[in-house]
């Protein structure tokens, strides 16, 4: 994202917008995760929509994919591992609220 030359090859075939809603998702990440650990109530509502939005970025990706846009192969995983974890965060919350 922020490289070139060597250390633009050795990523692959990176898909830039992934890589920036990843980028400025991890922002997101560490607020909720403040709320998690504070146990704010606008907890759920912020993990839900981290949920959504991971979903619509792996929707465009899948997109991207299949009208044969080059991807690494370990994106798809990263993708699903992460809707499955926010999922799971989002679930979890709304269960104990």
């Amino acid at each position: 994202m922020f490289l070139d030359g060597a250390a633009r090859e050795a990523a692959g075939d990176f898909v830039p917008f992934v890589v920036w809603f990843n980028f400025l998702a991890g922002f997101v990440y560490i607020l909720v995760a403040i709320g998690l650990v504070l146990w704010r109530p606008w907890l759920f509502p912020w993990s839900v929509c981290v949920v959504a939005l991971t979903v619509v970025v792996s929707i465009a990706f899948g997109v991207h994919i299949v009208a044969g846009g080059a991807y690494e192969v370990r994106t798809v995983g990263a993708m699903i591992f992460r809707s499955l974890v926010w999922f799971g965060v989002a679930l979890a919350v709304r269960q104990s609220r």
